[in-house]
């Protein structure tokens, strides 16, 4: 439930964000909406690419401080995830 909850989430910030502040803050300031939504794809390849930063330096602390590399698989298999949806979400 949380999983779906967390990708609702994400996927609704993208249209919404600039929307609601263009709602919201419009009236004080101009607010160029369209813009927005283009430096929000900026926004999306930096936190991917922190968020395999993060899981390679998972990596590194748990091989560092653990005897067994099975505690490594899942910051592992969460670099090959970011790299697959990454892509895939830049493609669109």
């Amino acid at each position: 439930m949380s999983i779906v909850m967390t990708v609702c989430t994400t996927l609704g910030a993208v249209p919404l964000t600039p929307l609601l502040t263009k709602i919201l803050a419009g009236t004080y300031v101009p607010v160029d909406a369209a813009k927005l939504v283009l430096s929000e794809n900026v926004v999306r390849l930096k936190a991917s690419m922190v968020g395999m930063q993060n899981s390679s330096l998972g990596v590194v602390l748990a091989t560092s401080h653990f005897t067994s590399p099975m505690v490594a698989l899942p910051s592992t298999l969460f670099v090959v995830i970011m790299n697959i949806m990454g892509s895939s979400l830049a493609f669109f």
